[in-house]
């Protein structure tokens, strides 16, 4: 991500990310789901979720999206496995990602 003509660090940007997921969720415009069911607990709680799981290192994410990551053995593993996105539209509709 650029911001003012610079590549913004990864924590910056993981921490937006953060940021966007929290609000979206906070007005009810996303839900956490897995295995057809919402995640139980505070947003906080959800969020936090997905931040434990960040790598600490940017290099860690494969160069072809952020939906996996490595072990220690080089092998790609699942990095989001705990859930997706169910968005709500006004009407009241879900659609799940």
């Amino acid at each position: 991500m650029y911001f003012l003509g610079e590549k913004s660090p990864y924590e910056e940007r993981k921490q937006l990310f953060l940021s966007i997921l929290y609000r979206l969720t906070q007005e009810g415009r996303i839900k956490l789901a897995f295995d057809g069911k919402f995640l139980e607990g505070t947003i906080e709680e959800q969020v936090q979720l997905y931040s434990d799981r960040c790598p600490k290192d940017e290099r860690k994410l494969a160069g072809f999206g952020f939906q996996f990551t490595e072990d220690k053995h080089g092998n790609l593993i699942e990095f989001w496995p705990m859930c997706g996105f169910v968005w709500i539209y006004e009407d009241g509709s879900m659609e799940g990602t």
